[in-house]
């Protein structure tokens, strides 16, 4: 036998060894892959109730950074809270129920590839800060379900899309390669910090209204970082079922700052605007947190500031960039914090009081079809008690 025959028998061996191997092999991975169509993508996740906390990952690509959201249930206190929010109290059992539902009922439908060169496409790469740079497309959202011991019973990197169907996503579970296509309703996995918290902000009804103080000043820095201050006026208003009366009115001398207000002739004045003040008494019971920001360390539960609060230059910044700012007053030493557009205090028949504090606009939101487009504002809000509903009773002595 020559070398040459000797060398094609092997070749044909060679040729047919493959073609067996791949015979076998491909129906394998056929078989693989096919499995999990139809199927639970998270088979031992099938109670929603499990789940007691989401974080929610997503990556920027102008900005190149990761954001991180993250809803929370106390295991001793069961109150569900916003760790990424400084622990702001949420309003998440319900919306929390449907998240997991998402996961619980997600089945595939069909596995698009098993490729790791095609997860940008699918935008199925994984929220990595080390792995990314500004630019990169075809970053998923990274959502992370996990119990109470905060162990994870559910991971998922949600992509694009498919064209043909939108009810439909591209999935990858981290770690894997496969990516697969599922029916998704994503729209419980909001990262929009209002629809997670109960953002009535007063929690009041204007039938409960009672009086209103408008404190009209305007507060800003002026050079050399003082207080530049100009009161208007401070008047009370009181509402007797639907008719405004105005109770005072103390008005200041713009020419003479510092010196005390003066009381107003109130038969001189002209009527009261009833539908001005019926707008602003609707727009206290529809007033809404956009969001929060946490105050600095120095100020108490009443918004007072302590001297330690003056001398932190970061935190009066703080304040000052949001209209806010910390004045010594009176002659014990306490500090107030002065707004940059007034104050209003709103007595509630309840014998509750809201204090709030007027500082620089913060955005603008965009119009729907339902309503105009607002302007979102920061606000200061402290709540008291209006001991003027509560007078000290009077006692009798107690008899020998």
């Amino acid at each position: 036998m020559t070398e040459v025959i000797k060398t094609l028998i092997f070749a044909g061996v060679a040729i047919a060894i493959s073609m067996v191997a791949a015979f076998v092999s491909w129906p394998r991975a056929a078989e693989q892959t096919e499995s999990r169509v139809g199927t639970a993508l998270f088979e031992q996740f099938t109670d929603p109730l499990a789940a007691s906390s989401m974080k929610i990952v997503t990556f920027d690509d102008e900005t190149g950074q990761l954001s991180t959201f993250e809803v929370r249930r106390d295991a001793e206190t069961e109150e569900w809270t916003i760790p990424s929010r400084d622990g702001y109290p949420a309003d998440a059992m319900e919306q929390m129920k449907n998240a997991a539902n998402a996961f619980v009922a997600l089945k595939v439908l069909d596995t698009q590839t098993d490729k790791a060169e095609d997860h940008d496409d699918l935008g199925v790469a994984e929220p990595k800060l080390e792995d990314l740079q500004v630019g990169d497309e075809g970053v998923g959202r990274l959502v992370t379900l996990k119990d109470g011991k905060q162990e994870t019973i559910a991971e998922l990197i949600i992509g694009d899309v498919p064209k043909d169907d939108p009810s439909q996503r591209y999935v990858r579970i981290p770690g894997q390669d496969p990516v697969y296509v599922v029916r998704f309703d994503d729209s419980p996995l909001t990262t929009a910090f209002r629809e997670w918290i109960d953002n009535d902000l007063l929690q009041l009804s204007s039938i409960e209204l009672s009086s209103l103080e408008i404190l009209d000043y305007n507060a800003s820095l002026a050079m050399g970082g003082k207080i530049s201050l100009t009161r208007n006026y401070t008047a009370d208003v009181g509402l007797d079922g639907t008719e405004w009366k105005l109770n005072s009115l103390m008005d200041y001398d713009p020419s003479r700052p510092g010196t005390a207000p003066v009381a107003a002739d109130l038969a001189s004045l002209a009527p009261l605007n009833k539908a001005k003040l019926d707008e602003l008494k609707t727009a206290l019971d529809d007033l809404q947190i956009a969001d929060v920001v946490r105050k600095p360390d120095g100020m108490s539960e009443t918004l007072r500031a302590d001297q330690d609060l003056l001398t932190d230059k970061e935190a009066v910044n703080s304040l000052a960039q949001r209209g806010f700012y910390p004045v010594p007053s009176g002659p014990n030493g306490e500090i107030e914090i002065l707004s940059a557009n007034g104050e209003l205090d709103v007595i509630l028949n309840t014998g509750v009081k809201y204090v709030l504090r007027f500082g620089n606009i913060s955005g603008v939101e965009d119009g729907s079809a339902e309503s105009e487009a607002g302007v979102n504002r920061y606000l200061l809000v402290t709540t008291k008690v209006d001991e003027t509903q509560f007078p000290v009773p009077k006692l009798q002595a107690v008899p020998k």
